[in-house]
């Protein structure tokens, strides 16, 4: 549970709020996208609508230090400050360019188990976003990897079992708070157990509430517990609390229920912090009513902030007021847990702000490599791996993985080819789409061939596509004496092809993961990880 502040700032913190015009509780809800605005166009935006949180994704250092002279110049005339969030899953790194870490996928945390090093992580997120200006991460992933088929749920959570995904989850969130970054529990009530996932529909969570109780609950009463700041629901129905349903679209989503947002969240689980939308672009949220009302509709049911949006959501939500969608009580409220959450972060008077020493940096360059290094997991051998090569044998790569990027995040495995070439192989290069026969015809010439299976989380489907399938055409591996395969994100790889002779978890695809398969491959190194999913048939939960 949140620790009480002080009652004198509780009397300030009230003094402010009933100061509020009904104009500015109105922008304390709101957390529009501010990527690429200029920092005239954002002051102009910060002042017309009375804007009381922003999200900033990926930008170079210097521009998020620009914004962080924008937001502290904005609060020497204005007595409440912006808070600053984005989606640091993957460390500050993952969205500040330069000048910050970068960590593994949390299913290679996961897989690593190690509580200490989870907290390292969260000190290494905190301090470095702060130094740039994020007082906010809307991480970690708190969701349980039990169903293999959803595109969302097989790299960011931190593995399936409650405990384990709890206490490692428990650790993240205290290292950053206690350097000053609120946290967020997402995607309430929970993702991972159906296949789809909201960026294209109202997915469901179709466990009994006494199931919930065991897996997820208990996630989440260990969160709230620890005192998390903020708990991001989801756009995906939970229909064990709210089996209402939206005309014949189907069961409404946590974001726009009453009963599941404000009546079990809040209520019967005793949340006391910022309970904020995912994002209201997706489809999930947004069929199901006019867009003019869907940020009021997501307010009255219980959200404190809205993520997202445009301009436009401002005079629309006061439309909506004045029409009596949502009341002034229920924007107080949301107001009172805005303002508390910047208190505790320190935004009133910048008492936790954080610098990056020469140190600290020393530290947390550490983090990504140790994590690739212990997390692997060999699940098949057929007694090729480690290979055997000399220097000067000609090697292929073969990545198997789709085309463009998404998120920001690595999409490509350029450091294995580099690590190869270091030690003195010739490495040539084939990445999908092709055939599977032009590699039958050409894979003789190679000592070894390594297939690597590159597909990070992606919105609507990671399957193995027409275009992928077709690279494995009449199973050529059977007839070459040194193939491997290494999946670097989905773990779940091998049940599409469960005649692979042989199968590689890595867990995630940065360059320190990229390094440290190629040591594996090699036999540099030992594969020390313990894998945190599980998938029938094929291998167990280890941790």
């Amino acid at each position: 549970m949140l620790k009480p502040i002080s009652e004198e700032r509780e009397k300030e913190l009230e003094k402010i709020l009933s100061g509020m015009s009904l104009e500015e509780k109105a922008g304390q809800v709101l957390c529009p996208w501010i990527e690429k605005m200029s920092s005239d166009d954002l002051v102009a935006m910060l002042e017309k609508y009375h804007m009381g949180n922003v999200y900033n994704g990926a930008e170079s250092a210097e521009r998020f230090l620009e914004v962080k002279k924008v937001f502290d110049d904005f609060a020497k005339d204005h007595p409440i400050p912006i808070m600053q969030c984005s989606d640091l899953e993957l460390g500050a790194g993952a969205r500040i360019q330069q000048n910050a870490t970068s960590l593994p996928w949390p299913m290679a945390w996961g897989a690593l188990d190690s509580e200490e090093v989870c907290y390292e992580c969260g000190v290494a997120t905190a301090k470095e976003g702060r130094m740039h200006g994020h007082h906010w991460n809307l991480a970690p992933v708190v969701d349980l990897s039990m169903n293999h088929m959803n595109p969302m749920c097989y790299a960011r959570p931190f593995g399936e079992k409650p405990d384990r995904v709890a206490a490692l989850t428990r650790a993240f969130i205290r290292g950053m708070q206690e350097h000053g970054m609120a946290a967020t529990a997402k995607h309430f009530p929970g993702d991972g157990v159906d296949a789809r996932e909201p960026h294209v529909a109202t997915s469901v969570h179709s466990l009994s509430l006494d199931e919930w109780y065991k897996t997820y609950g208990y996630v989440y009463q260990q969160v709230i517990e620890e005192g998390v700041l903020t708990i991001m629901t989801a756009h995906m129905a939970f229909p064990a609390i709210d089996s209402d349903t939206n005309r014949n679209i189907g069961y409404w989503p946590t974001t726009l229920s009453k009963k599941i947002t404000t009546d079990f969240l809040k209520g019967e689980l005793g949340f006391e912090g910022v309970v904020v939308t995912d994002a209201i672009r997706m489809i999930g949220f947004s069929a199901h009513y006019p867009i003019n009302e869907r940020v009021a509709r997501a307010v009255a049911a219980g959200a404190d902030i809205i993520l997202g949006g445009r301009d436009e959501d401002y005079p629309w939500l006061m439309e909506c007021i004045e029409r009596g969608i949502v009341d002034e009580d229920r924007l107080t409220d949301a107001c009172r847990r805005i303002l508390n959450v910047k208190e505790r972060v320190g935004l009133f008077d910048g008492s936790m702000e954080q610098t990056v020493t020469d140190e600290d940096k020393k530290k947390f360059r550490k983090l990504p490599v140790q994590i690739a290094e212990n997390c692997m997991s060999i699940v098949r051998n057929d007694g090729t791996i480690p290979v055997k090569l000399e220097k000067g044998d000609k090697v292929l790569c073969v990545d198997v993985q789709f085309l463009g990027t998404l998120r920001e995040f690595v999409q490509s495995l350029p450091v294995v080819r580099e690590e190869l070439e270091k030690r003195g192989f010739k490495v040539d290069y084939k990445t999908t789409p092709f055939h599977g026969d032009k590699i039958r015809e050409i894979m003789h010439d190679y000592k070894a061939v390594f297939v690597n299976f590159n597909v990070p989380p992606r919105y609507g489907s990671t399957r193995m596509v027409s275009e992928l399938v077709e690279s494995f055409w009449r199973a050529w591996w059977t007839e070459h004496p040194q193939v491997v395969f290494t999946s670097f994100c989905n773990p779940y790889t091998i049940w599409e092809l469960p005649n692979l002779s042989n199968y590689i978890n890595v867990f995630s695809n940065l360059p320190e993961n990229q390094r440290a398969a190629v040591q594996l491959w090699l036999g540099e190194c030992e594969a020390k990880g313990k894998s945190p999913v599980s998938l029938e048939g094929i291998f167990d939960c280890e941790v």
